[in-house]
């Protein structure tokens, strides 16, 4: 990775970390952090009824956030490395990098079969089934915004995922945009 790809990926890691601009004030970490937080205390073995804090629903919407960035990388081709270090980024700042990156590098690998066996828009819907949530899926859409981000600005095919993404929402086209305009605006400043 070149000396720019890297200070692009700290920087992306630096606004992921952050809320989106719509948050309450007294909020000072993403909705994607928070659920990769929860995702990360889910209990492994012997633990899988002692209570831990683990939320079923933040994992399922971890999950959901990093498909949305996987499918947006994928848009234009294979992932490559700026792509792929983007996804380990959304995963190790979202979880506080409680996941490691061997299970990292197995969760992409998880998402590439999937996207293997299912199509795009099959997975694309079954996000805006899973994300009721217009907080969340305004969180999932940022986040897939920064992954669109990865090749230096929004590529058509990303765009066209994106626009998919509100649209399984039931968002406005609009959003996009207004999404695009803040993680442009959040980047020049991290």
């Amino acid at each position: 990775m070149t000396a720019p790809e890297k200070s692009f990926i700290e920087r992306v890691a630096r606004v992921i970390a952050r809320p989106g601009p719509n948050a309450p004030r007294n909020v000072t970490g993403s909705i994607l952090a928070q659920a990769a937080r929860l995702h990360g205390l889910r209990p492994i073995g012997d633990e899988s009824t002692a209570p831990t804090g683990f939320d079923p629903a933040a994992t399922a919407l971890f999950q959901n956030t990093l498909e949305a960035a996987y499918l947006v990388a994928a848009a234009d081709g294979p992932i490559d490395e700026t792509e792929a270090a983007l996804l380990r980024a959304i995963i190790g700042v979202g979880s506080d990098n409680k996941i490691g990156p061997a299970e990292a590098e197995e969760m992409i690998d998880d998402m590439r079969m999937q996207h293997a066996r299912e199509s795009e828009e099959v997975r694309v819907r079954h996000i805006g089934r899973m994300v009721h949530n217009r907080d969340h899926q305004h969180e999932v859409l940022r986040i897939a915004v920064i992954m669109a981000r990865a090749s230096g600005s929004v590529t058509p095919a990303s765009r066209a995922v994106l626009d998919k993404l509100a649209q399984g929402f039931s968002l406005a086209p609009t959003v996009v945009d207004v999404a695009i305009g803040e993680v442009e605006e959040a980047l020049a400043r991290a």
